[in-house]
């Protein structure tokens, strides 16, 4: 039977291993650190805001959001550098693409984090 067919234990363990080969890549970007720092202060401020549970929930899952997109780009410009290094207007074009991602995840994930937790600080207020 085809290994990558297969839906066994071992399949599940390797699959897992790659995943952290990934990460552990991913945590030598600055960028991927930086979200990450970023995601822990905003869900300790959701906590200290004493945010419901389902807002607590929205706030780390737009975080997740950021750094799903943030892999990603960092997944388009390693193929976009394995095919060649040289500069290429197309090569120009999806790194910078995928570089917006990034931009408007964090937009996204700012005006969710803001709105949650604004909203806890004027109920505070009244």
């Amino acid at each position: 039977m085809n290994q990558k067919n297969s839906a066994n234990i071992s399949r599940i363990f390797l699959a897992s291993k790659y995943s952290m080969q990934g990460l552990k890549y991913a945590w030598q970007e600055g960028a991927f650190r930086l979200e990450c720092y970023l995601a822990l202060f905003f869900i300790i401020i959701g906590f200290i805001c004493q945010l419901n549970w389902q807002q607590n929930l929205i706030i780390i899952c737009s975080w997740i959001f950021v750094l799903i997109i943030e892999v990603l780009n960092s997944a388009v410009e390693a193929c976009i550098d394995r095919v060649s290094i040289e500069k290429h207007e197309l090569s120009k074009l999806a790194k910078d693409l995928a570089s917006f991602a990034v931009f408007l995840a964090i937009i996204l994930c700012l005006i969710i984090n803001a709105g949650i937790i604004l909203s806890r600080i004027y109920i505070y207020c009244i």
